[in-house]
């Protein structure tokens, strides 16, 4: 008989237990489900836009760049898609470069941009257009063609759209296009070039300082190839001179009086 009433004991000790422990969870569940939204009713109730602020270079108003992003004030600060805001700024503002948006905790948005910088200009069925060093195109100059830029010569591209890319008709003259576009603005010799001529991609040219045609063949070594160029018509030849710069194998610049 005792050893009955032990086991009967111990079955109500458990199941004490049992239902001790199933109190406890009860609880934890409830936390668990309710943190959640308790976060997101503090998202929705606090963090409200009370500042907007752009910074960095743009050359556009910043109430323009504001209007554009379509954030407004006490609008919730987590419940714009920052890509979507930053894509319909893009669409109407062409000449910026890049943009960020931050959340600046408690109230700011911070837009962060950086300005385009016109270095060309190519020929579209409708007029001039003016790109940048990536090939953007940042707006149609109209029907005279912008003296301040060298001239693309030889790609002829699809049809051009402001705040797009432009897309040469014939893909291989793309790359060797930019790779000397780039690397004449990296050795700070542009503003001395009149035009740019890639109508052959194994024939490569561009004029320097109205004095000389710079005759570069393909793309490969331009780098070394600017140098051999620079060396000779800034260093060598005397200031009167004028010609053709030949360096196209690479190794050596060979000048061509005219």
């Amino acid at each position: 008989m005792a050893y009955s009433r032990r086991r009967r004991r111990r079955r109500i000790h458990r199941r004490r237990h049992r239902e001790a422990r199933g109190g406890d969870i009860v609880p934890v569940i409830l936390c668990v489900l309710l943190t959640p939204v308790a976060i997101v009713v503090a998202i929705t109730v606090f963090f409200r836009v009370s500042d907007i602020k752009v910074t960095g270079e743009s050359g556009y108003p910043d109430y323009s760049i504001i209007e554009a992003s379509n954030i407004e004030i006490g609008q919730n600060m987590f419940m714009f898609d920052k890509f979507k805001v930053i894509d319909g700024i893009f669409e109407q503002m062409p000449y910026l470069d890049e943009i960020s948006i931050r959340r600046r905790l408690p109230d700011t948005v911070e837009i962060i941009v950086t300005r385009c910088t016109a270095v060309a200009t190519v020929e579209g069925e409708d007029g001039w257009y003016l790109i940048d060093s990536k090939g953007k195109l940042l707006e149609n100059a109209g029907s005279t063609q912008p003296s301040d830029y060298p001239v693309i010569i030889g790609a002829d591209s699809e049809t051009p759209v402001v705040g797009k890319y432009l897309k040469i008709i014939d893909q291989e003259k793309q790359k060797p296009l930019f790779l000397v576009l780039n690397t004449a603005i990296n050795n700070d010799i542009l503003q001395y070039i009149d035009c740019i001529d890639v109508e052959r991609v194994y024939n490569i040219k561009f004029t320097y300082k109205d004095r000389f045609v710079v005759n570069i063949g393909d793309s490969d070594q331009i780098d070394k190839k600017i140098r051999f160029m620079l060396l000779l018509a800034d260093e060598k030849l005397p200031e009167t001179a004028t010609g053709t710069i030949d360096v196209s194998d690479g190794t050596t610049a060979r000048f061509i009086p005219q």
